[in-house]
């Protein structure tokens, strides 16, 4: 399936689904996030979303809590993104998701979002749920090629600056 084009995605769609060719995969290597991991994850949080709230105390919640806490390191095992999924009873909610603000454009969002896809998937997860920016285009072209489809919005959900979120779903056939 292509990347819708409304809201701006254009030509440059991802393709993605069972099968579809994909662009060359960057050199990542994704491990679970670790306690020693906690404050560059949390020192890039800062750096790529000042005011999100994510400390290092919450990622540690996350790790405590069980929810799948992942990282993607780059070249010489530079920590170049992470994510964070809850996920139950067939359920799956995309908590967070980053990629360093001075690796971003390589193609390493798309890579660690399909990592946490196949996460949900081995977790049993049907459907698949986030939140992203209406002004994050980018973001949202991502999760749109990824096959994720609006279900809704979220009045006021960020803080900084106080916008609503657009919420998205990707369900997994059975």
């Amino acid at each position: 399936m292509k990347a819708e084009t409304e809201r701006g995605c254009g030509a440059r769609s991802v393709e993605a689904g069972p099968g579809a060719r994909r662009a060359v995969a960057p050199a990542l290597r994704f491990s679970p996030m670790r306690q020693e991991d906690l404050a560059e994850v949390a020192a890039i949080e800062r750096l790529a979303s000042a005011g999100s709230g994510w400390t290092p105390g919450v990622f540690a919640d996350a790790l405590a809590c069980g929810h799948e806490c992942w990282v993607a390191r780059g070249r010489q095992g530079r920590l170049v993104g992470h994510a964070v999924m809850a996920a139950s009873t067939g359920r799956g909610h995309l908590l967070n998701l980053l990629i360093r603000p001075s690796e971003r454009g390589r193609r390493h969002g798309a890579a660690l979002a399909r990592q946490m896809i196949e996460r949900a998937r081995q977790r049993g997860v049907t459907a698949l749920t986030l939140e992203v920016r209406p002004s994050n285009a980018v973001a949202g072209c991502l999760y749109a090629a990824l096959g994720f489809r609006e279900v809704g919005w979220r009045k006021n959900f960020y803080r900084c600056p106080r916008e609503a979120a657009r919420l998205l779903e990707l369900r997994f056939a059975p």
